[in-house]
């Protein structure tokens, strides 16, 4: 059985960019839940502990937060939309 298209086209991460799509991932589960099944964003104490519990520090820390926030804003976004138009139907 041959791979799902977007399996086969997903897109490459540049070295090092892991880092911060898997601290995305694991903190997604941290989300706080809204009413009508909307997501809050990762709050920025669990990235904190993040950052804390894996020893990332200094200029990787800030890196990590602000790759970890624009991940999340653009998945909120995209949730967002998501719903918008199941709503309207």
């Amino acid at each position: 059985m041959p791979l799902p298209e977007r399996i086969q086209n997903a897109p490459d991460l540049f070295l090092g960019l892991d880092l911060f799509y898997m601290a995305f991932m694991n903190l997604s589960s941290c989300r706080s839940q809204g009413g009508y099944g909307s997501e809050g964003p990762i709050g920025w104490l669990q990235i904190n502990e993040y950052c804390f519990v894996h020893g990332i520090i200094g200029e990787q820390r800030d890196d990590l937060f602000y790759h970890v926030q624009r991940l999340d804003q653009a998945y909120l976004e995209y949730k967002t939309k998501k719903l918008e138009s199941q709503s309207s139907k």
